[in-house]
């Protein structure tokens, strides 16, 4: 008998490459599987994604065996597979939550001031976040909260990023 990936789940980076999948057996070439022992003739592995990156799309499976008691009527083709597709399943990038607000008070004193700021950040593997900034939405190059001279309100705007995430 074969091992086949029959499904794989679509997960959300978390830094790992643990996966949710199940396996099944087909006949081998040449020979069948008793309809009376479809139900309970199973197969088993590790399933793994072959990278923790997102974007990832194929899996590894090791270790594959059998439920015991079935050695004598059927073997195994295989004990591993490797770089397994599975349809649209992958690692889609994980969310990233960002709160940036203002540290302070600023007052006017004819000179460029940058106001203080206070990030909050959450990753799914803690990495570091990168920031840019701007005055324009869309437009955040600014790798420093912009100086402003001049009374008035200002708004700063801010890009979010971190590898295997969601820009926000």
């Amino acid at each position: 008998v074969t091992p086949t990936v029959s499904y794989i789940e679509t997960k959300s980076y978390d830094g790992t490459t643990f996966c949710i999948g199940f396996l099944t057996l087909t006949a081998a070439e040449g020979s069948a599987i008793r309809p009376e022992d479809r139900n309970e003739l199973q197969v088993s592995g590790d399933i793994r994604w072959t990278s923790k990156e997102a974007g990832t799309k194929t899996v590894n499976v090791t270790n594959i065996y059998m439920t015991a008691g079935w050695e004598e009527r059927y073997e195994l083709t295989v004990g591993e597979l490797r770089d397994v597709s599975w349809e649209d399943a992958c690692i889609t990038p994980a969310n990233l939550s960002v709160s940036v607000k203002q540290d302070g008070s600023l007052y006017y004193s004819g000179k460029p001031q940058r106001a203080g700021i206070v990030k909050n950040v959450r990753t799914a593997d803690n990495c570091e976040v990168a920031f840019t900034f701007g005055t324009r939405q869309g437009e955040e190059t600014l790798t420093a909260v912009p100086e402003f001279t001049d009374t008035g309100t200002y708004t700063v705007y801010y890009k979010a990023t971190a590898p295997n995430h969601i820009e926000k």
